[in-house]
């Protein structure tokens, strides 16, 4: 027993000396004046690069959204793969690929899978900005999306 022991904790002291552990998480906020739609989410996530192209994460999001006089508000559960495939200077381009999962109040639960394109820049030794625009995706609903959009997501992530 005092081996397995002694083992996990070698394991986990080598492993966390290498580690590209990163939490963090964005704000997304959306208004449709027309339609008088407005949209506000927060989305707490954490994740593990593997190498300097791929990461896997896993993000909850917490969104209110009011239409007219009618509002609700949804949990949301979203693993992801990040591929990184261009650096142009400090600035890092990415696609999240993802599978989301949510719950609206009195409402079926959903899913969407897609394509989520995104920016990440260092502000610091430990400390990024990452945003991300516009989505590739097919929904529950049997809804496809593609395209630049107004609903932008952003937030700042810890490496460590």
């Amino acid at each position: 027993m005092k081996r397995v022991i002694i083992t996990l904790i070698a394991l986990c002291i080598a492993f966390s000396a290498n580690a590209q552990f990163y939490v963090g998480g964005g704000f997304k906020f959306s208004s449709i004046a027309d339609a008088e739609l407005t949209t506000f989410s927060f989305s707490p996530e954490f994740g593990y690069n593997l190498n300097d192209s791929f990461a896997v994460g896993l993000a909850f999001g917490s969104s209110f959204r009011r239409v007219n006089d009618y509002s609700s508000s949804t949990i949301s559960f979203k693993p992801y793969v990040r591929y990184t495939f261009a650096e142009l200077g400090i600035v890092r381009l990415f696609v999240d690929g993802a599978v989301a999962l949510s719950k609206t109040k009195n409402a079926d639960g959903a899913w969407e899978i897609g394509a989520y394109p995104g920016i990440a820049i260092p502000v610091g030794e430990r400390l990024s900005f990452v945003a991300h625009m516009g989505q590739l995706s097919f929904n529950s609903s049997s809804v496809f999306t593609l395209g630049l959009d107004n609903t932008v997501s952003a937030g700042l992530f810890f490496h460590f």
